[in-house]
């Protein structure tokens, strides 16, 4: 509240100096020698002017009167305003508009204060000051606000620090007041030392009050709002009761409704605890409960639903990532073959059949001639492409029986088994296997060609283990590179 009311003092203090400023600019300096003149002028802009009711002067540098529009009391006011010269060397020295300390009207006994002005000659030197008068009081200006009423018991004071007076109340007794000496309130001595904002006092009578202190900053004074404290609190009192009465009617309703609900809630809870002992028991498996309701006991079903979704999702995800290990963990992971120790298994398991069932295979053991060249001149990825398409022709001309893995660089092994006769069996696939590999191979655009040598070595029933017949292989295979490379050589 103190904050909008010194607002509105300010709105209407600079509206008066603005017009004032306006009507000094409009001075006939021409006719400055013309009594009748000059105070015709005044009584014009009176006249045209709301805010000076009570009359306008012109007043010379040395204090003296020169015009007035009202000069029936105009020496009355001139005295009341220049016995002391201090507000007119004010306006000289700053040629702005300046307020005057306030007085009182000798012939009606009222409160009055003056807005004064510099007029200005062509060059800009002041000649003269205009005075427009006003009683403090007066119908917009502070009227309005003196009598204006807020809260319930709340009331204003305004007041000028300077000349320690009340200039408005909303008790009009105190108007034209002096204000408290120093040490009677604490807080009111704090406000004309310059502090601004909230604050908690207690007055004269002894009430305590809640107060708000704000400035006006075109005129130097300040606005006090107050109400006394029983008074701010009450409406809140009001409310308290008011929520009071109605938490214990919710109160009430909330009871009867648990009453009616709960046993139904319960019953709901008590079926799902039961499922889901159940399923934690293993007596059955996890699976979703149905949902029913949107109350309470439905939100906790819903939840079990989610977790159970979770677990299942996670489950099925570690089955992946099992079948994706034990995948890496068989085969090579650039061609895709089996790997050395899948190889190994795959060969002790025919090694056993074969002695169990007296049956015979043979394992050949193939390593690609020209690849190293390629892979140093072409780089690894033409190299990596190469030894993919190798495994892919590989693949695709073994039997259903057999097994093709690579052991490491341009190794590869593959495992012949049900063989009718060996030998001559496991020399017509080892030359299928040569005239594969000897077509070109296009990779990036670039026709490649590579061959095999390949080692053969035999098993029957005879006890041999599977590195034993690995390494039979190995050995011919290097016998049929120093042999001249593309051929095949038989394990003696």
């Amino acid at each position: 509240m103190a904050s909008y009311m010194a607002d509105e003092i300010d709105q209407k203090v600079r509206a008066r100096q603005e017009t004032l400023e306006r009507i000094a600019g409009s001075y006939p300096h021409e006719y400055s020698n013309d009594l009748g003149v000059i105070e015709a002028w005044l009584a014009r802009a009176q006249t045209l002017s709301p805010f000076f009711l009570s009359g306008m002067m012109l007043v010379l540098k040395d204090g003296t009167l020169r015009a007035s529009s009202t000069p029936a009391s105009a020496a009355a006011y001139h005295d009341a305003l220049f016995g002391d010269t201090q507000w007119l060397r004010g306006i000289l020295n700053s040629g702005g508009p300046q307020i005057s300390p306030p007085f009182k009207d000798p012939n009606q006994n009222t409160a009055m204060i003056a807005f004064g002005v510099g007029v200005r000659d062509q060059s800009g030197a002041i000649t003269a000051v205009l005075v427009g008068l006003t009683q403090l009081d007066a119908a917009g200006f502070l009227q309005e606000l003196n009598t204006q009423k807020w809260g319930n018991g709340g009331s204003h004071l305004i007041i000028s620090p300077h000349d320690q007076l009340f200039l408005g109340a909303s008790n009009p007794s105190f108007i034209m007041k002096r204000t408290p000496k120093p040490g009677i309130n604490l807080l009111h001595d704090k406000a004309m030392a310059g502090y601004r904002g909230p604050g908690v006092t207690v007055n004269a009578q002894g009430v305590e009050e809640m107060v708000g202190i704000q400035s006006v900053p075109s005129t130097g004074w300040f606005v006090v709002s107050r109400i006394p404290v029983e008074k701010a609190y009450a409406p809140i009192d009001t409310i308290a009761d008011y929520v009071i009465m109605a938490g214990a009617l919710l109160s009430a309703i909330a009871l009867t409704c648990l009453a009616l609900f709960l046993p139904h809630v319960f019953r709901r809870l008590d079926r799902a605890t039961q499922a889901i002992g159940d399923m934690a028991s293993g007596r059955k498996p996890l699976h979703a409960l149905p949902e029913d309701g949107k109350d309470e006991a439905g939100a906790l079903v819903r939840q079990f639903n989610l977790l159970v979704k979770r677990i299942h999702d996670q489950e099925a995800s570690l089955r992946r990532n099992e079948a994706k290990l034990a995948y890496m963990a068989t085969h090579d992971t650039l061609t895709k073959l089996y790997n050395r120790p899948m190889l190994m298994s795959r060969l002790q398991h025919s090694l056993e059949i074969a002695h169990r069932h007296r049956a015979t295979g043979a394992v050949l053991f193939c390593d690609l001639d020209g690849f190293k060249p390629i892979n140093d001149n072409f780089g690894h990825d033409v190299g990596d492409q190469l030894l993919v398409e190798v495994a892919r022709c590989l693949l695709s001309g073994r039997r259903q029986t057999d097994t093709v893995a690579r052991l490491g660089g341009d190794e590869f092994v593959i495992v012949l088994t049900d063989l009718k006769t060996p030998a001559e069996d496991a020399k017509r696939l080892a030359q299928q296997y040569l005239e594969a590999i000897s077509a070109p191979f296009n990779i990036d655009g670039k026709e490649l060609k590579i061959s095999l040598s390949i080692g053969i070595a035999l098993f029957g029933n005879e006890s041999v283990s599977p590195s034993q017949l690995l390494s039979n292989a190995d050995t011919a295979m290097y016998r049929a590179k120093n042999l001249g490379k593309n051929r095949y050589c038989l394990h003696q």
